[in-house]
């Protein structure tokens, strides 16, 4: 279970960002390559995690289908369940594949995704599936990580936001995102607060409550 602090600014700001980090006492480096994140969303059909993330619920789940970069035959995939008590979160994780599909840009292909993890998956994260059932969104973004020296906190940093409605098809949402950059610093439970207050301080940018799946599927529903 980890801490995870949210932080949204616009590509006009991200000097600004830079410079702290290049200063910041934690020594963060780059500690993996960027990627290309994509996910798609999984939700009931009456919107549970959708309206409890709008209601801001303590307790919520969040189901997605993740990979990176490219899709393609045998992609490798992670069957994510995404729960949240609070600031804290974890997650159930399971790696699977995409069984020979090459192709999803509709809304079909994704069902047939969809219906070829279920024997992939172990009895636990199958009961998230038959609840969490209804493909909703596809997410796309560019990422970056890094890691404090001390290995106890990481940062990922988000840029170039891509939303897909996967309701009725598979189509582009305009969106007024894109150039929106999402900072999540993640802090393992036994760091001290005071200790990160103190480290954070100078952070030029306000902590704010983001879900890219909520903004997402808002662009068109509202």
């Amino acid at each position: 279970m980890r801490r995870e602090l949210k932080f949204t600014l616009y590509e006009n700001e991200y000097g600004a960002f830079l410079c702290w980090l290049n200063h910041c006492l934690l020594s963060f480096g780059n500690n993996y390559p960027d990627r290309v994140v994509n996910s798609i969303y999984l939700d009931t059909f009456d919107n549970r995690c959708f309206e409890d993330n709008i209601s801001g619920v303590s307790k919520r789940s969040k189901v997605r289908i993740r990979w990176y970069d490219n899709f393609g035959d045998n992609q490798d995939l992670r069957f994510e369940v995404k729960n949240r008590s609070n600031s804290f979160g974890w997650k159930i994780l399971e790696k699977v594949s995409s069984t020979g599909l090459s192709d999803i840009s509709s809304r079909i292909a994704i069902n047939k995704l969809i219906s070829g993890l279920r024997g992939q998956l172990s009895p636990t994260a199958q009961r998230y599936l038959d609840v969490f059932c209804n493909p909703t969104l596809h997410v796309e973004y560019k990422r970056q990580y890094f890691e404090s020296q001390c290995g106890s906190i990481r940062l990922t940093v988000d840029r170039s936001q891509k939303f897909r409605s996967l309701e009725a098809g598979y189509y582009p949402i305009p969106s007024k995102l894109a150039n929106q950059i999402v900072i999540e610093i993640k802090v393992e439970k036994e760091v001290d607060n005071v200790w990160l207050a103190e480290i954070l301080t100078d952070f030029p940018f306000r902590r704010t409550r983001n879900s890219k799946y909520v903004n997402g599927r808002a662009s068109y529903l509202f």
